[in-house]
């Protein structure tokens, strides 16, 4: 999987969501993406998590997907809308933690001003 198969890959699992789940996907990348088979297919991997994660732990109706490719990085920025009801709460998804870690990469959860929780992932290219 190189780089385009992964934004291919990514937007039609974001259309299985939205189809499936009732969850509206937005798909954000770089127009000209370099990426190895291998980092593609972790990439993936990590972003189809980050989703299920979504449609499991909230009630969040829209989502998004943010992947650039910058000075030997795959930066991924997997989120959700904010959700009513309080402050959001601090958490490490720790399978996709584990992964980014495995692969000699980095990962931290946001919880951004506007309400929006991001997972955000960088990964060795």
């Amino acid at each position: 999987m190189s780089g385009n198969a992964l934004m291919a890959a990514v937007r039609e699992q974001a259309d299985r969501f939205n189809r499936f789940y009732g969850v509206e996907v937005e798909v954000q990348s770089d127009q000209e993406m370099r990426v190895g088979a291998q980092v593609a297919a972790e990439a993936f991997r990590i972003i189809s998590e980050g989703l299920s994660n979504v449609l499991r732990h909230t009630a969040a109706r829209k989502a998004f997907v943010r992947i650039h490719a910058r000075d030997g990085w795959l930066q991924l920025a997997i989120g959700n809308e904010a959700q009513s009801g309080g402050a959001p709460r601090s958490f490490t998804p720790r399978s996709i933690n584990e992964r980014a870690l495995s692969l000699g990469g980095t990962s931290f959860v946001e919880n951004s001003e506007d309400g929006h929780t991001i997972v955000h992932v960088s990964i060795p290219t």
